[in-house]
């Protein structure tokens, strides 16, 4: 019987959607295991890296933290405080309105000139 070797987790956080890829991470996504071990240590990136558990059951029990909580705090530490969320751009606000205003005006005209009530 062949003894397992612990199970290695992908480092790959590219995210491919409608064509176009992204890192879910940000542009400094390549620190973020070499700044999880600097803060949380070698002995415990060891035992989480190489864990046989799911990834978040192991993060958990080296690190004592939830991996979602640890990856907000590093995001605040690289990128500064994101804001209360997601936000549209003013300028996409903007076109999203004249296109619809846009498109009010031509119903309204061809309503319009068809004699329709």
């Amino acid at each position: 019987m062949q003894a397992s070797r612990p199970r290695r987790f992908g480092t790959d956080f590219t995210v491919r959607t409608w064509g176009v890829e992204y890192d879910v991470l940000g542009p400094e996504s390549n620190r973020f295991l070499a700044d999880l071990a600097r803060a949380r240590g070698p002995d415990a990136f060891r035992a989480f890296w190489q864990s046989a558990a799911p990834p978040d059951s192991a993060f958990r029990a080296a690190f004592g933290v939830e991996a979602g909580t640890w990856t907000a705090g590093w995001m605040r530490e690289r990128y500064g405080d994101l804001g209360g969320g997601l936000a549209l751009h003013p300028v996409a606000v903007l076109g999203a309105l004249l296109l619809s205003a846009g498109m009010v005006l031509a119903l309204a005209r061809e309503v319009h000139g068809r004699g329709m009530p």
